[in-house]
């Protein structure tokens, strides 16, 4: 799996440590395995991370999920269903309850956790309606289908886990035989709507990179088998739409972008309190003035938020001029915190390494890397 994508899931969802289960089957020595990531998908496929190789499991069996240090089990629909030691078991695990899976037990190990009392759990809280501080703040978000007959379809996302896939049980149901039953899991969080893949056919891609998990950003566009999704947020959306530049906090920093959106060449998108500034196109077919310009508007954004981080994504440049790199560099130095950059085409990056800013900033292969160097997750 890939590690930078599985660091910043384990940030955004307060993840405090690695997750350690005891598995013990019939005949063998007991097997303590851990799991650094916030997620945990148990069944019999070889990409689940704790496989089992026993025909009563399903292929995609449960799905473990850490939020903060809440433990959730997720039954995926399985053939065997749910079986817990506990008979009052409601979906958040502790260290004394065993999980039968198929001829297997499993069991999560270490203190640290907690058992949350009349917590609904993430298939049923529905938080457009409730709110509780074990879940934090969550957004509005709609998921958007955005190819095929059926394109501009929308599901309000109204849980905290919804589950996706050929099965008629999943909220968001795919009904194609190329789609695995169930085949990936949304998760809402405070930061938005994150995107897990189950270990199904194909996986999944988010902006054309096959990854195990990201979050679905504004204009991000998740790919299944052939159908593309992707995520809208009223709240943002509205805000967006509005002509006020008052002075923002980093929470507000989301509705803060309409500083920048007349920008052609310095695009911005953001992650918790760092902004994500993505030159577009040939930066030759631009004038030094126009480039100054739209740089003003990304230090006007910095300074009017609450952003403290800075990454230059180079994955959309397809040429680089020097003198843009200059003017980039004037944006990475009005960062009040970190700065790193990631990307670009195999033909921009011999200019990128000799420029200034190359040998002031590290750079990373991926956006996931470069946001884990950031928040030193790396």
């Amino acid at each position: 799996m890939d590690d930078g994508y599985l660091k910043m899931l384990q940030y955004a969802s307060a993840a405090p440590k690695p997750v350690r289960f005891l598995v013990r089957a019939a005949g063998r020595p007991d097997d303590i395995q851990t799991v650094d990531s916030a997620f945990t998908v148990i069944g019999r496929s070889d990409g689940c991370q704790i496989a089992i190789p026993d025909q009563t499991v399903s292929q995609r069996h449960a799905l473990i999920q850490v939020l903060g240090q809440n433990v959730a089990w997720v039954d995926l629909f399985s053939t065997a269903g749910l079986k817990c030691s506990d008979p009052k078991f409601v979906g958040w695990l502790s260290p004394e309850h065993e999980m039968q899976v198929g001829g297997v037990t499993v069991q999560l190990l270490d203190d640290g956790w907690t058992l949350p009392k009349d917590l609904k759990g993430p298939l049923d809280f529905r938080p457009r309606d409730e709110q509780r501080p074990e879940y934090g703040v969550l957004p509005h978000v709609n998921l958007e289908l955005l190819n095929t007959k059926a394109k501009g379809k929308r599901w309000p996302i109204n849980r905290v886990i919804t589950l996706a896939g050929r099965d008629d049980r999943c909220r968001i149901t795919i009904v194609d035989s190329k789609i695995s039953r169930v085949q990936c899991a949304f998760l809402l969080l405070p930061s938005g709507l994150w995107v897990i893949d189950l270990s199904g056919q194909g996986g999944i891609q988010v902006n054309g990179e096959v990854c195990p998990c990201a979050m679905l950003a504004t204009g991000a566009e998740l790919a299944i088998g052939p159908y593309r999704f992707g995520a809208h947020y009223p709240q943002v959306e509205q805000a967006t739409g509005a002509t006020s530049t008052g002075a923002q906090t980093a929470e507000q920093a989301p509705v803060s972008d309409f500083l920048t959106r007349t920008n052609k060449l310095f695009h911005t998108e953001y992650y918790y309190d760092t902004l994500i500034v993505v030159p577009v196109g040939d930066s030759r077919t631009f004038f030094y003035q126009d480039m100054h310009i739209e740089a003003s508007r990304v230090v006007d954004l910095l300074r009017k938020t609450g952003f403290q981080h800075v990454i230059v994504d180079f994955s959309r440049l397809t040429h680089a001029a020097h003198l843009a790199l200059e003017v980039l560099l004037t944006i990475c130095r009005a960062a009040p915190g970190r700065v790193a950059m990631c990307g670009g085409l195999d033909e921009i990056l011999p200019v990128l390494q000799r420029s200034p800013i190359y040998r002031l900033y590290s750079h990373y292969a991926t956006r996931a890397e470069a946001i884990a160097a950031v928040y030193h997750m790396a």
